[in-house]
């Protein structure tokens, strides 16, 4: 999980560029994501190096460092993440993961100083807390299993052990609000939310909910769709895949033209992939595919490897390889991870 790990802060309150903040990015963390899905480790993190100094988003720096510390190249990922505080001073995000990196370096008192720092912050940041209060009690596992276990949980915010279920439908019988009045109260919703605590991640879901339901003709109820998927998949100690694809693909019924679209289905493509939901993956590549000069050859290459992987999985081996051999073709002798891999399947 930690590899698609969100800072919940920059979600919760980093709205920014348009819509979508971080969409221009949505291809190098999906290829980052791919990579370290099949094992490659390194080449994601060889992806994340060339792209984070260059960004203006924090997360890059947050998944460069989660990857490198899964690696157990603890004093790169200090560094990078070092790097990135620098770039984004006060990120919890960023200070909780240098805090814990300090952790399993065995520096205990500089791990302190990074936790401390998020509590000066937020005082009810209760991962910080959590760790603060273990240190003090001299309670810490060392065992590297547990240690490589709460790496893999590290969030911005915890709220224990809910997985973001809710029993407020997106659905609703009541006549629809004039757009005046979804207006309001779409404002003040989003008004409720940047005053309450960010940890209350059951009353966050609650409010966000309660705006896209009540008020789907706002640009704030297509916000609260992002925002709220990305809690979904981010803020929990797993995801919950489903409870997202509920509301991304409400995002894609409800908003077909929104400017926003283009991270939506990157997201949804993810979601399929995780859920094994290889025909709804097919459907939503199946246009640009078909119609090919639709993709730039960088385009068809990182994404043709998923589509044809899905193809093969529902026995389309034949169409599959077609697809391995255009990828080869569009590399044009670069050499890419994807390029690397279409190969390995059709030497099998």
């Amino acid at each position: 999980m930690f590899q698609r790990m969100l800072s919940w802060a920059v979600i919760f309150f980093g709205i920014s560029s348009a819509l979508f903040p971080g969409a221009s990015f949505a291809g190098i963390r999906e290829e980052a994501r791919e990579l370290t899905k099949n094992g490659n480790i390194d080449g994601a993190i060889t992806l994340l190096k060339n792209s984070a100094e260059k960004s203006e988003n924090p997360d890059l720096f947050l998944d460069l460092g989660s990857l490198l510390g899964k690696a157990e190249k603890y004093a790169e990922a200090l560094d990078y993440v070092g790097k990135g505080i620098k770039f984004f001073p006060g990120n919890a995000g960023l200070e909780n993961l240098r805090g814990l990196l300090y952790y399993k370096s065995g520096k205990i008192e500089q791990a302190k100083a990074s936790w401390n720092a998020v509590l000066k912050m937020n005082p009810k940041n209760s991962f910080a807390a959590e760790w603060i209060k273990k240190i003090q009690k001299n309670e810490l596992n060392q065992s590297s299993a547990n240690s490589t276990e709460i790496m893999e949980k590290i969030k911005d915010s915890s709220s224990g052990s809910e997985n973001g279920s809710t029993t407020l439908s997106l659905d609703s019988s009541s006549p629809t609000l004039p757009l005046e009045e979804q207006k309001k109260l779409a404002v003040k919703i989003f008004s409720d939310l940047g005053a309450m605590d960010k940890n209350d991640l059951s009353e966050v879901g609650r409010l966000y909910r309660e705006l896209i339901r009540k008020c789907p003709d706002t640009e704030q109820a297509q916000e609260s769709c992002w925002r709220l998927s990305n809690m979904y998949l981010s803020a929990y100690d797993s995801p919950n895949y489903n409870s997202a694809l509920e509301i991304l693909e409400l995002f894609m019924k409800r908003y077909p033209f929104s400017p926003g679209v283009d991270q939506v289905k990157s997201d949804l493509l993810f979601i399929y992939d995780m859920l094994g939901k290889h025909e709804k993956l097919i459907e939503l590549y199946k246009p640009s595919f078909d119609a090919e000069n639709k993709l730039s050859n960088e385009d068809y290459v990182a994404h043709g490897y998923r589509y044809a992987k899905a193809l093969e999985k529902i026995g389309k081996t034949t169409e599959a390889n077609e697809i391995y051999k255009k990828i080869l073709e569009k590399d044009q002798g670069r050499n890419s991870i994807s390029a690397i891999m279409a190969r390995q399947k059709l030497n099998k």
